[in-house]
C-alpha cells in the first residue's frame, strides 16, 4: 500500500491523525529498514525519466543521460521521447557513468543513502500536506492542533 493510502484508510479525520499517522510512520520505518538492509529488489527502485533532447546534448552529470549511454553501448536504440529507467548505484561517484545503472544489470546493489533520502523526502511531502512535520529521525510532530488545522473553533 502507498503511504497516502496507509494514512487515509480510516473511518474519520480523528483516526487519520492518530492511527493513520502511526501506520504511515511505521510504513516509512519499514521501507527505510528494508533499504538499509539491502533487501529491496533493484527493479523496484527504478527511476524513470524521459529524454527531452538527444543524448549527447545533455550535460554529463544527468543521471538518465548516463543510463541512455549504457543502453547505447548495449546496441539498443535511444531516441528523444524515450522513457529511460535507471537505479542509483553511487550518486556521489565522481564519474557520471558510475552513478547509475540499468535496473536489469544490478543484483540488489543500489545507493542506500540516496534511496533513504528519497523515501524521507516523499514522507515529508505527504506529512506536510497534513500539517505535520517528518524529520530524519522518523518522528512526526504536529505543528498545529487538529482543530486549528481543520479550522474548528
Amino acid at each position: 500500500m502507498t503511504l497516502i493510502g496507509e494514512m487515509l484508510n480510516c473511518r474519520d479525520i480523528a483516526e487519520v491523525y492518530s492511527e493513520g499517522v502511526r501506520r504511515g510512520r511505521d510504513l516509512v520505518s519499514r521501507a527505510l529498514a528494508l533499504i538499509e538492509a539491502g533487501r529491496v529488489d533493484s527493479k523496484m527502485l527504478a527511476v524513470t525519466r524521459s529524454l527531452r533532447k538527444p543524448v549527447w546534448e545533455y550535460s554529463a552529470n544527468v543521471a538518465h543521460r548516463s543510463a541512455a549511454v549504457e543502453l547505447l553501448t548495449q546496441g539498443r536504440d535511444v531516441d528523444v521521447g524515450d522513457e529511460i529507467q535507471f537505479v542509483y548505484l553511487d550518486s556521489e561517484h565522481s564519474n557520471p557513468l558510475c552513478k547509475v545503472r540499468l535496473p536489469d544489470s544490478l543484483n540488489r546493489r543500489y545507493d542506500k543513502k540516496m534511496y533513504s533520502k528519497l523515501v524521507i523526502e516523499a514522507a515529508r511531502i505527504v506529512f506536510s500536506g497534513m500539517g505535520l512535520e517528518f524529520n530524519q529521525e522518523n518522528q512526526v510532530g504536529t505543528h498545529l492542533s487538529l482543530s486549528d488545522y481543520i479550522g474548528e473553533k
